[in-house]
């Protein structure tokens, strides 16, 4: 018998009926020999400009959430001090900007923010209470809505980094928030296949995959389920949809049970995985008046427990080691 046979399930092709993007399930890989450890390591003579008395760190706030009781802040949002887009840069409409016309360098345009979750020294999402989390969803909701009355602003991006290797820079549990005058290419790519498939199929696709994934799913309430997606491009992926079909993250009704349901989610990926980095990302409709019927917001969770390296670079085809299926039925059993 061959020594070097893997018995694992061989590897497939699966489609993305969001992105019409291409993954590898290749269950094999997770057997790989691995010679190194990724230490996190906090610097210890660093001071947290995101706690109370330090304030004085960090710009104005553009919104700040206290606690009715003592007053004191519970969630600030605050310009980021090392901005990718700079609110003071020259302002193109969207038929101008550098994407979509001929110009080789533009000047930046566009809102890039902190939300500090917490007044305490914190670092990870699941350590908020529940009431603290829903804090903190209402503070992204009201910031999203008031970007949403600019008009410069065609579409906001929320998203949080949690852990080194998701790209962390300061430990204090917070969150990003870029708004821009366009909207970006890897939204306009899942905007674009999924009006095709409603197109031809006259259903959203995302209402379609809540129906079809029965054997992918984490959990389900009266308002949201987790599951795993079909071409997950990272181990133990997940995907948080409303159930009802909505089109605009900052028009949800309830932020309290929204915050409770996305905390539990990972703390289930925390049990499983004790120490995991990932990305958090709220995917919503731009800011237009068009309808979006095709177009239903969510929220990834994207576990950053494995090396996107130089097959995935060069190729542009990801290759996941752990089947969704398996994956939903792990962090299922979780809690």
């Amino acid at each position: 018998m061959n020594r070097f046979h893997n018995s694992s399930a061989a590897p497939e092709y699966r489609r993305d009926p969001v992105t019409g993007r291409w993954v590898v399930i290749a269950g094999g890989r997770a057997s790989r020999p691995i010679e190194f450890s990724f230490p996190e390591v906090r610097r210890s003579d660093q001071v947290c400009p995101f706690c109370p008395g330090n304030e004085q760190a960090t710009p104005p706030t553009s919104l700040e959430i206290c606690n009715p009781v003592t007053g004191q802040w519970q969630v600030r949002i605050v310009p980021n001090l090392y901005p990718a887009f700079c609110s003071g840069g020259e302002f193109n409409s969207a038929n101008s900007f550098a994407w979509q016309s001929d110009q080789a360098r533009v000047s930046t345009f566009g809102i890039h923010e902190v939300v500090i979750e917490s007044d305490r020294h914190v670092s990870r999402m699941t350590e908020l209470t529940d009431d603290e989390v829903s804090v903190v969803f209402d503070a992204y909701r009201t910031r999203m809505q008031q970007l949403s009355e600019d008009p410069r602003i065609a579409y906001a991006l929320l998203f949080k980094n949690s852990g080194v290797r998701a790209g962390i820079s300061l430990e204090h549990a917070h969150s990003q928030l870029v708004a821009l005058p366009v909207v970006p290419p890897e939204a306009e790519l899942e905007l674009s296949v999924t009006r095709d498939s409603f197109l031809s199929q006259s259903e959203c696709v995302f209402c379609q995959v809540q129906r079809d994934s029965d054997n992918r799913l984490i959990e389900a309430t009266d308002d949201y389920v987790v599951l795993c997606p079909y071409a997950s491009r990272f181990p133990y992926e997940m995907c948080i949809l409303p159930r009802v079909h909505e089109d605009h993250f900052h028009q949800h009704a309830s932020m309290h049970r929204l915050g409770r349901f996305v905390r539990r989610s990972l703390e289930r990926l925390e049990r499983h995985l004790p120490g995991v980095s990932y990305n958090l990302i709220i995917h919503t409709s731009p800011f237009d008046s068009n309808r979006y019927d095709y177009y239903h917001w969510h929220i990834e969770i994207l576990p950053r427990i494995a090396t996107v390296a130089g097959l995935e670079w060069g190729s542009g085809i990801f290759v996941n080691s752990v089947a969704p299926e398996k994956a939903a039925e792990e962090l299922a059993n979780a809690l």
